[in-house]
């Protein structure tokens, strides 16, 4: 490597902890972390200009949304409509049809780059009527996705962005997030699945047949909540459980690798097996603790 080069790489270095200093600066003073390479859909517009709008939109029962770095929000409201807050050119890109609404972030034309954060707001507010029940496809990057008040059933995903689901109630319902976190509050369905691979899945007054939790690294709470068939799985995070009804309407089948098991007051190493009633509570983790509580 000759003079030039070995310069232009000790500057590159030296930029990386200056970089990061920044960016933490940044989230310090409630910054949101952004950056993307490459061509296509998740390349941040240049432009800076903030631009805010509404669409009233044709009634429907089925919602497909697909984005990037937006954060999306659908609520009741007065009536079916979207308003949006994002930087220009990043305005949804909206179609209707028998029914069925798709939103979807603009793919960005060209190549760019963008490292840094992000004090703008760039959001989506989907509204519909109360009363109105909505079978989801969602699907973010790194945006957050928050439900509140309405009836859904289906699939809600993002790559790292959180996921809040409350107030609502539904047939079956699957929520997955790779390092966001999962959150839900009084949500009544037949049954939900819930994964995220390293962030944590905090569930309260969740009302359902069946719930299934599936997590790598993070925690697992469930409280407040009447479930008949409770399946739990975390390789090293901690899974917390407290259930309304009698601990004998349940089968239990609790086991830990490394970490401590308690279940109705009593103790257990390794595992913890009972038979009971019709419903079930099954239980895994590797080096996590556990704490079970039907009461």
């Amino acid at each position: 490597m000759n003079r030039t080069g070995k310069i232009i790489l000790l500057i590159a270095v030296c930029m990386i902890p200056i970089g990061a200093f920044l960016v933490a600066v940044g989230i310090h003073f409630g910054g949101k972390t952004s950056w993307s390479i490459g061509l296509g859909k998740g390349v941040t517009p240049t432009s800076q200009e903030v631009v805010s709008g509404e669409v009233d939109l044709k009634d429907f029962d089925s919602l497909k949304v697909d984005v990037a770095s937006i954060d999306v929000n659908i609520q009741e409201g007065d009536s079916y409509r979207i308003e949006y807050t994002v930087r220009e050119g990043m305005e949804p890109k909206i179609t209707e049809s028998s029914g069925k609404l798709t939103v979807k972030q603009p793919d960005s034309v060209g190549m760019g780059f963008n490292f840094g954060f992000d004090t703008q707001p760039n959001v989506y507010n989907i509204t519909v009527p109360k009363g109105s029940s909505i079978d989801i496809d969602a699907e973010s990057a790194s945006g957050e996705i928050t439900i509140r008040d309405i009836d859904i059933s289906g699939k809600v995903e993002a790559s790292s962005g959180d996921i809040t689901i409350s107030g609502s109630e539904g047939k079956e319902l699957s929520v997955e997030t790779s390092s966001g976190k999962i959150s839900c509050d009084s949500v009544e369905v037949k049954s939900a699945d819930f994964k995220a691979s390293s962030g944590e899945i905090n569930l309260s007054g969740i009302t359902a047949d069946e719930v299934k939790c599936n997590t790598s690294s993070g925690d697992v709470e469930l409280k407040d909540s009447k479930v008949s068939d409770v399946e739990m799985e975390a390789s090293s995070g901690e899974i917390e459980i407290e259930l309304d009804g009698d601990e004998d309407d349940y089968s239990y089948d609790i086991s830990a690798s490394s970490g401590d098991i308690k279940v109705n007051g009593q103790t257990a190493e390794k595992r913890f097996e009972k038979d009971g009633g019709k419903g079930k509570i099954s239980v895994k983790t590797s080096s996590g603790d556990i704490k079970v509580t039907v009461d």
